[in-house]
């Protein structure tokens, strides 16, 4: 068989997947019939909410500081916040503007 993958810089040679193998691991939800999406988690970190919202994470606290969005208080001392996706979601509602 030809050589046909790289060197590393050290000499030792890698050489490329076969094509079927590439295309396995490039596609993992080609079939749906076996795989089933996982629903979006309900409950989010602080940067993940921020995220979501589209806001900084300093903005997300100001907004829980003046009681706009409830939060989930993490364990201990210093547990990170948790947000509930329904909450982000009721803000979002509330804060849209009509015309």
């Amino acid at each position: 068989m030809p050589f046909t993958g790289t060197t590393n810089g050290i000499g030792y040679r890698r050489f490329a997947k076969p094509e079927k193998e590439r295309r396995k691991k490039e596609s993992p939800m080609a079939s749906t019939a076996t795989n089933t999406a996982k629903p979006p988690l309900r409950l989010m970190k602080l940067r993940q909410a921020a995220v979501y919202l589209n806001y900084s994470p300093n903005q997300l606290r100001i907004l829980v500081q003046e009681g706009q969005i409830p939060y989930l208080p993490g364990r201990g001392q210093n547990g990170a916040w948790r947000f509930d996706l329904r909450d982000l979601d009721a803000f979002i509602e509330r804060e849209k503007k009509r015309v």
